[in-house]
């Protein structure tokens, strides 16, 4: 499986490790016009062949795959030009417009790089969603990002580009773990002079009721899930750590500490695997890139699973 390789930035050494362990050739790449750093990775990594343009590089029809890891609207424009019977993974968020996703509905040969997919974490949270075990999602999104003070700003989504290009993540999570979902709503959080300072968004769908997403800018937090079913809750806080809680112990009061307090009893801890030079999750999605383009069902985010991540981002902003 020979696999064409657009886009030569910090990323693409993670993606490019995977793909080969995961069974591709690497057969081309290409960056910008003549790129340097494309002709660096051929050496380290034994490309078959370099690209002058990216052009040249989908023109050629020499891969089987292609693996986009370029700036969002550059994807989306590379997207347009290649053809629907290639199979094509994209890096994120390929464009903040869901306009624009509108027009690659159709184009079910693309799948999108959300790695936290597939986390053993999160899927184990899926697996208790599946069998209708959790009844409430809470997700915490504490953005960096500068307070927002009107939606007309200029190049507003790339000034706060955060939410597009990073709270996705997290969207894309809850449709993962829950199918399709409908909005009950969106509260908006000010400060005295009107600036948006986060949000609360309650969403629900047939297998989860209540889904709560928070997002208070630059506050004192980490990204966080927590799933809770009847006798468990489940927490991933950062997102790459997974936790399972059942019950509490009491611990009494101490000179030291002159409370009673009650404590989560850990049923179970782990990490994604984080070797060094490697990102948790691409493995495993570099095998399941390769396993779709074998005609094998994965479980890789759609263009609609991208679109609806955005479509939620540009709802935060209708105040």
């Amino acid at each position: 499986m020979k696999l064409g390789i657009i886009g030569c930035g910090k990323i693409a050494s993670y993606h490019i490790i995977s793909m080969r362990k995961a069974g591709f050739k690497l057969h081309s790449i290409s960056g910008t016009n003549n790129s340097k750093n494309a002709k660096k990775f051929k050496k380290k990594y034994n490309i078959t062949k370099v690209f002058k343009n990216t052009k040249n590089l989908i023109e050629s029809k020499e891969y089987d795959a292609l693996l986009l890891l370029t700036p969002p609207e550059v994807t989306y424009r590379y997207l347009s030009m290649i053809k629907s019977s290639v199979k094509v993974l994209a890096e994120k968020p390929i464009t903040f417009y869901s306009s624009k996703l509108k027009t690659l509905k159709a184009k079910e040969n693309i799948k999108i790089a959300f790695n936290r997919r597939q986390y053993k974490g999160v899927n184990q949270i899926k697996s208790k969603v599946d069998k209708n075990d959790i009844y409430l999602i809470e997700i915490s999104i504490p953005e960096s990002i500068n307070s927002i003070q009107s939606k007309n700003s200029r190049n507003f989504r790339k000034k706060y580009f955060n939410i597009f290009y990073n709270s996705i993540h997290l969207f894309d999570l809850i449709k993962y773990l829950v199918g399709n979902y409908t909005v009950s709503s969106i509260k908006h959080i000010k400060d005295k002079s009107n600036n948006l300072k986060g949000y609360v968004i309650n969403v629900k769908s047939k297998k989860v009721k209540n889904i709560i997403i928070k997002s208070i800018f630059n506050s004192s937090d980490n990204f966080s899930l927590n799933a809770y079913s009847s006798k468990a809750r489940y927490e991933m806080c950062p997102i790459e750590a997974f936790s399972k809680y059942e019950g509490t112990k009491v611990i009494e009061p101490t000179s030291k500490y002159p409370l009673r307090r009650y404590v989560p009893i850990v049923i179970q801890n782990s990490f994604e695997s984080m070797p060094k030079n490697f990102k948790p999750g691409f493995d495993s999605q570099a095998r399941a890139f390769f396993n779709f383009c074998n005609k094998k069902k994965t479980n890789l985010a759609s263009i609609n699973d991208m679109l609806d991540s955005i479509s939620l981002a540009e709802r935060i902003f209708e105040f």
